[in-house]
């Protein structure tokens, strides 16, 4: 039992990987598809379109934001100091657009499976009313 050990003192022992807090590259099994559902569990709440709509005025926020501390970088005389928090910054931002491009991506996927989904019901019941009446 030389790879568990005791957490804190709590008397729980801890086994080898997901439980380290410090650890943060090991993936844990099943970690990655409780976060999905818990993302879906909150995109349930409101539409898809409207999801979309709100992700892309905060891309759009982060392209204008991006673009303000681009310009500053370029057209301001900075100290070492204040280059290196633009950057850093700068850095951040294009981090979060990709990732909400990324976001994006996914909802525009799924907003296209739910209109094919409608699609294919509407020509489904099309298709029973045209069999009905004849």
């Amino acid at each position: 039992m030389a790879a568990s050990t005791k957490d804190g003192g709590s008397g729980v022992p801890r086994s080898g990987g997901c439980n380290r807090r410090n650890d943060r590259k090991q993936t844990c099994p099943g970690r990655e598809e409780k976060r999905m559902a818990k993302k879906k569990r909150e995109r349930e709440k409101i539409s898809v379109a409207k999801e979309i709509d709100g992700m892309e005025d905060r891309l759009a926020a982060c392209r204008d934001s991006l673009e303000d501390v681009d310009y500053k970088l370029r057209k301001t005389e900075l100290t070492e100091e204040g280059r290196k928090s633009l950057e850093k910054e700068k850095n951040s931002l294009t981090n979060k657009m990709s990732h909400y491009e990324k976001e994006l991506k996914s909802l525009r996927h799924e907003n296209r499976k739910n209109m094919m989904l409608s699609v294919a019901i509407l020509m489904f019941i099309v298709l029973v009313y045209c069999c009905w009446t004849m």
